[in-house]
């Protein structure tokens, strides 16, 4: 008698993706439904740290485009301060506050 076994399937593996939503996926999903396929982890990174080098939380060597400990240690000191969630996720609430922070300073 043979028994009958699942196959063996691997673990998915993680997202290399920033985490949170990001600045110009939501700009050109506003603009331009269709474009925010085009949209790359490196061009969220790299608004995400133009907005913190803005804001006054990153230097100028840290646009990278790549979402580094850099980057979330800079993200969670600017939530910290202004009274967000400290988890160094740049979500809708943080984008919003860096915009917000970023046009003061303009």
């Amino acid at each position: 008698m043979s028994t009958l076994t699942a196959p063996v399937t691997a673990a998915p593996r993680p997202s290399r993706r920033a985490p949170g939503l990001r600045l110009r996926e939501v700009a050109r999903l506003l603009l331009v439904p269709d474009a925010a396929a085009a949209v790359t982890p490196a061009a969220q990174a790299r608004d995400v740290q133009e907005l913190l080098v803005r804001t006054g939380y990153l230097g100028e060597a840290g646009i990278t485009g790549r979402w580094r400990p850099v980057t979330v240690d800079a993200v969670r000191r600017f939530q910290h301060d202004h009274g967000l969630p400290t988890d160094g996720i740049a979500g809708a609430d943080t984008v919003d506050a860096l915009l917000e922070v970023a046009e003061r300073r303009a």
